[in-house]
């Protein structure tokens, strides 16, 4: 069976993909922070292996707090659309243009500030955790050219 694509790959795809949609343009922020919301918790259960989808933004946030996995202004970024999106899909708020564009952005910033180090990546196909044949080597490369 294929391995799965490195976490970061998908959650990157998916959100360039959310923001072709262009849904809260159209008046329907309830299906774009659905799927925003959905995309992250996503990857944070691919990434760091918690359980992040069945969780509550509250649960989620604290279990992310107390544990440290992320910095602090990733966790700044993360509570901005976890707290707007549940404002947007069950309060029916209605965000203003600026703060869904900023959600997009803490998005792509989240799983871009966290992709695993090149020696995590190492590890993780010593430990035959990532197919090295996938698109991992291009991320690498692509990485150290912005340097």
């Amino acid at each position: 069976s294929k391995p799965k694509e490195p976490a970061h790959i998908i959650a990157l795809r998916s959100l360039n993909k959310l923001k072709q949609k262009k849904l809260w343009q159209a008046d329907k922020e309830k299906a774009y922070y659905s799927e925003l919301t959905y995309i992250l918790r996503e990857y944070l259960e691919n990434r760091y292996e918690i359980s992040a989808l069945d969780r509550t933004s509250h649960e989620l946030l604290e279990l992310i707090k107390h544990s440290n996995i992320i910095e602090k202004e990733r966790f700044t970024e993360l509570s901005q659309i976890l707290i707007l999106g549940d404002l947007a899909k069950f309060a029916k708020f209605k965000p203003l243009p600026d703060e869904n564009d900023l959600s997009l952005k803490n998005a792509f910033s989240i799983v871009e500030n966290t992709i695993p180090k090149i020696e995590d990546i190492e590890l993780m196909v010593e430990e035959n955790e990532i197919d090295t044949n996938s698109d991992l080597s291009e991320t690498v490369n692509s990485k150290k050219e912005d340097k």
